[in-house]
């Protein structure tokens, strides 16, 4: 085989793995209509969840308190997933099309906000998680700690009030970070009656986020399951050493 028949053979092999850009397309329509689904069911789930842990008697044990704080950010990240949707959908007002996607520049700055909202909410959640499990292995392998009788007092308010400062002081730079600039295009086309504008992110400190967000949340699950290991082991132990007394 001369070097143009290898060629264009290599460039046929290549042609039978490219996508269309339609499918692609497509794909990606059908992903966002399951997203919004998703969302929408997200959203109720959690809001039901947070009324059944709102309950007066249930509000009377810790635990239980830092399981609503749980619920309490997964509603606010249900939440910033939820309203950009609700704003895309001509609810609120009325999109005017144009060619770049242009939006208002209070419905671009929702957005960048439901987002930020939504990381700070998800990081407290999985925080609040390891927490809980930390919080019931202390009390079963030293229930006299003292630490207990401190985060016993501890109050709902004050729970979201110590993780929502510590994370969006940690968060503030990536809000800051992202401007809100004009869009640019459609000069010639009909003018839409609004400033359009865009959401232009800083791609070193998203960057750095992104891996903030996935790093912590792979630390936080391997350290939720070993907690649960734990707990489980230290459940199991005296059955398991009455067992071997007895067949001793």
């Amino acid at each position: 085989m001369n070097p143009m028949e290898k060629h264009n053979s290599l460039r046929h092999e290549d042609s039978e793995f490219e996508m269309n850009p339609m499918t692609l397309w497509r794909l990606i329509r059908k992903l966002d209509r399951i997203h919004k689904h998703v969302a929408i069911i997200c959203f109720i789930i959690n809001f039901f969840h947070f009324l059944v842990l709102t309950r007066e008697r249930l509000r009377l044990d810790f635990a239980y308190l830092v399981l609503l704080t749980i619920s309490f950010f997964n509603l606010i990240m249900s939440i910033g997933e939820l309203f950009p949707i609700i704003l895309e959908s001509n609810i609120i007002y009325q999109i005017q099309v144009d060619c770049v996607g242009g939006r208002p520049y209070y419905h671009r700055l929702a957005v960048l906000c439901c987002n930020v909202a939504s990381r700070i909410s998800r990081q407290s959640s999985l925080f609040l998680t390891a927490f809980l499990a930390l919080f019931r292995i202390l009390c079963l392998f030293s229930p006299m700690n003292g630490w207990i009788r401190v985060f016993r007092k501890l109050s709902f308010k004050l729970i979201i009030f110590i993780c929502s400062i510590l994370l969006t002081s940690l968060y503030y730079p990536y809000f800051s970070s992202t401007q809100l600039v004009r869009s640019q295009g459609c000069e010639y086309n009909k003018q839409t009656t609004y400033k359009r504008f865009d959401i232009e992110f800083d791609k070193e400190t998203g960057k750095v986020y992104t891996m903030i967000d996935g790093y912590s949340s792979i630390g936080f699950s391997i350290l939720f399951i070993s907690e649960m290991i734990s707990l489980y082991s230290k459940k199991n132990h005296p059955i398991m050493l009455s067992k071997y007394k007895k067949d001793k």
